[in-house]
């Protein structure tokens, strides 16, 4: 067992440091998550948080980088296409023209297709244009 000066079990707090990784932002980023349990051996307690917070930084980074999605892979929910507001659509298709979609929208990935969380109306200007892609955040499924 390695202590540090104050008789604190280093090891273990790593440990614990690797588990609440794996619990919190790094739970589907198993790469970086093997990358950092190689490079914890000789690491200090004090550094360690650092470490950590830069770790969730790049991976959180990694995880929110926006892809173009095709717009025909995209199934809306009913309960998202029962809040369609057409004049709403069309403001923002005009919006779209004149500055560029500011915000993408965010899709989770279910068997074959991609399933609409947030951006129904923007989902719908990009349509109204005639695009076939659009620019869209991976998100994982809520757990229930």
């Amino acid at each position: 067992m390695v202590r540090d000066g104050q008789g604190v079990d280093s090891l273990s707090i790593q440990e614990r440091a690797i588990e609440d990784a794996r619990a919190g932002c790094l739970a589907s980023s198993q790469k970086v998550t093997r990358s950092y349990e190689m490079n914890c051996q000789g690491i200090r307690p004090a550094s360690l948080a650092r470490g950590l917070e830069l770790l969730c930084f790049q991976a959180n980074s990694m995880l929110m980088s926006s892809v173009p999605i095709q717009i025909d892979q995209i199934y809306v929910p009913a309960h998202l296409r029962r809040t369609r507001d057409p004049a709403k659509v069309q403001r923002l298709a005009e919006e779209i023209l004149s500055e560029g979609l500011k915000t993408p929208i965010q899709v989770r990935r279910d068997a074959n297709r991609y399933v609409l969380v947030t951006g129904l109306h923007r989902l719908e200007a990009m349509r109204a244009l005639g695009e076939t892609s659009i620019e869209s955040l991976i998100v994982r499924a809520r757990l229930r």
